[in-house]
């Protein structure tokens, strides 16, 4: 599995068989992406569902709950008031967890088991629109990934110090930046928790 950022919250992951967009990206990065061809773009309204379809017409849309299968993809989506939580899972592959909603202080019991076992968390970090350092720690140790993957705000003057702020919660150091993310089914142990950083690609 190798995932990439695409700023903020539009990351893309690589399978074997498949290439998944989770969130859109900005206008100034969209023509970058679309002669790619993903088997799914993953978003969390009706709104950006339409970009989605007009901007990558081959893809299969996910914007509401419920089970999709797609080549060797399994996305599951649950509702959490206006908001769309997504877990992401790859035959014979990881899980990842995509949380990229506004201000919510934790989840109720029964959404985390809907979201079944995660090994990525991605979460967004950002003090408007996301989730501060302090709701992301919690929501960490609600799920408890394997790795953790914070999503952020480049153009946002408070991103690194929101970042300094979630990697010391969780006892990190914070990592370098890099431009893509590769991990391998057996590679993450799940007895301590590690942590990881991308910087958008040029």
């Amino acid at each position: 599995m190798i995932i990439r950022s695409h700023g903020r919250t539009c990351y893309s992951i690589q399978s074997a068989q498949s290439l998944v967009l989770l969130g859109l990206p900005t206008e100034a990065t969209m023509s970058a992406l679309k002669g790619n061809d993903y088997t799914a773009v993953v978003v969390s309204s009706a709104k950006d569902a339409e970009k989605a379809v007009a901007s990558f017409p081959k893809a299969f849309i996910i914007a509401s709950p419920g089970e999709y299968n797609i080549s060797d993809c399994f996305v599951y989506g649950v509702a959490h008031n206006s908001d769309m939580l997504y877990s992401v899972a790859f035959t014979d592959d990881l899980a990842v967890g995509y949380v990229a909603c506004d201000g919510h202080k934790e989840f109720a019991e029964g959404l985390i088991e809907l979201l079944g076992s995660i090994d990525i968390l991605m979460v967004f970090i950002d003090d408007k629109h996301g989730v501060s350092p302090d709701t992301a720690e919690t929501i960490v140790g609600q799920i408890e990934p394997s790795f953790v993957l914070p999503m952020y705000d480049e153009q946002s003057a408070q991103h690194e110090e929101l970042l300094n702020m979630f990697y010391k919660n969780l006892g990190q150091e914070k990592p370098k930046a890099e431009t893509e993310l590769k991990l391998k089914p057996g590679q993450l142990s799940g007895e301590v928790l590690e942590v990881g950083l991308l910087k958008p690609l040029e």
